[in-house]
């Protein structure tokens, strides 16, 4: 899944969640998902981040990864 899709999801629960009671566990367990699906969303980018940068650094020359003395 990809990091658009997890927001998409977790969207979806907290607009499921604010039709619920304040009171409501199902409100709440509704929220963790949410949190839990953004943390994972955030991972993905993460993820991509490091691999362009890593491409980033290929191209440029460096065969060593970060130690451009190789």
């Amino acid at each position: 899944m990809g990091a658009g899709h997890l927001r998409g999801k977790a969207a979806d629960y907290l607009r499921l969640a604010r039709a619920l009671s304040s009171h409501s566990l199902t409100r709440r367990h509704l929220i963790v998902m949410a949190e839990r699906l953004e943390r994972q969303a955030k991972e993905i980018d993460k993820q991509s981040e490091d691999a362009s940068a890593q491409g980033r650094q290929d191209e440029a020359g460096y065969p060593g990864g970060d130690d451009p003395e190789l």
